[in-house]
C-alpha cells in the first residue's frame, strides 16, 4: 500500500497495518522523522501549536501476527535533515526495525518486478514560522544533484510534492494571497516541482504517488496515472498499489 503524510503520528500507520496486513508500505514523505525531539512548539497566527516529533524506534508496530511489514519512506519538507545527512554518511537507512528511509534517487525492485524510484523533498510554505536547524532545513528543496543518477526508466515514482504537470489545489483550496496573509506562509514557486517534471519526462513512469498537499487528487498525464494522497487520518490518506496488468 501507499500512504500520505504522517507527521510523526505513527499510531495511524500502526493501526492500518494491523487491520489491512499489507506486504509492503511505501510512504510519500512528511514521515515526521525528528529523532532529536520529543515535542516542539511553534506559533501559527499568534497561537501556540504543539507539533509531535518522534524517534520511530519502539513506536512503529509493523509486525502484525509476528510477520514484519517493511516500510519504505521518502523525506518530505518536515524531517530532520541533520539526522538524515548523518545517516547517509554512515550508509545506514534503517531508522527502525523494518523501516527504511529511501534517499533521493534510490530504487526498489518489487516482488512483481516493477521498479520504484524514490525522490522526496519539497519547499516548506511555513518556513518563516520555523527554527532553522531545528524544524526547518534548506536541504528540503530538490537540487540538480538529486537528478544526477536517475534510472533510464522506472515503473512507479514515490515523491513528496509533484511535477508542474500535475494540477493540485492550495491547502484548503485557499488562494495564495489568503494563505500568505492569514498564516504568513511563503507561497512562491517550489523549485522542486520543475525538477520533478524532468524526472517525469526522463523516467516515464506509469504510476506516480505523492502527498504534501493535504488533499486527495488524482489525474493522468502522458500515460502516467498520478495520485496525491491526503494527510493521515483524513479520507483517502492511503491506497492499495494496483497489481500488475501488463508485463513490465
Amino acid at each position: 500500500m501507499v500512504c500520505g503524510d504522517l507527521h510523526g503520528c505513527w499510531g495511524f500507520l500502526n493501526g492500518l497495518i494491523n487491520r489491512k496486513r499489507p506486504d509492503l508500505v511505501l510512504q510519500c514523505g512528511d514521515f515526521g522523522y525528528f529523532p532529536r525531539e520529543e515535542c516542539l512548539e511553534r506559533k501559527y497566527s499568534g497561537r501556540v501549536v504543539a507539533v509531535r516529533r518522534y524517534d520511530p524506534r519502539g513506536r512503529i508496530k509493523n509486525s502484525p501476527g509476528g510477520k514484519r511489514v517493511p516500510i519504505h519512506w521518502v523525506e518530505g519538507n518536515h524531517e530532520d535533515y541533520f539526522c538524515l545527512h548523518e545517516r547517509k554518511g554512515r550508509v545506514d537507512f534503517e531508522v527502525a526495525p523494518g523501516v527504511y528511509w529511501q534517499p533521493r534517487g534510490s530504487t526498489l525492485r518489487l516482488a512483481d518486478g516493477r521498479r520504484v524510484l524514490f525522490i522526496g523533498g519539497a519547499k516548506s510554505t511555513d518556513w518563516r514560522l520555523s527554527v532553522p536547524g531545528v524544524d526547518w532545513f534548506p536541504d528540503e528543496v530538490l537540487t540538480e544533484e538529486d537528478l544526477r543518477d536517475l534510472p533510464d526508466r522506472t515503473d512507479i515514482v514515490i515523491s513528496h510534492t509533484v511535477p508542474l504537470e500535475f494540477e493540485v489545489p492550495n491547502w484548503g483550496r485557499m488562494s495564495s494571497e489568503s494563505l500568505e496573509k492569514q498564516w504568513g506562509w511563503d507561497m512562491s514557486p517550489d523549485p522542486s516541482r520543475p525538477l520533478l517534471s524532468r524526472v517525469l519526462a526522463h523516467c516515464k513512469p506509469s504510476l506516480w504517488y505523492a502527498a504534501h498537499w493535504h488533499a486527495f487528487v488524482q489525474g493522468e498525464f502522458g500515460g502516467c496515472k498520478w495520485t496525491v494522497l491526503n494527510m493521515a487520518p483524513g479520507p483517502n490518506w492511503w491506497t492499495w498499489l494496483p497489481e500488475v496488468t501488463t508485463k513490465c
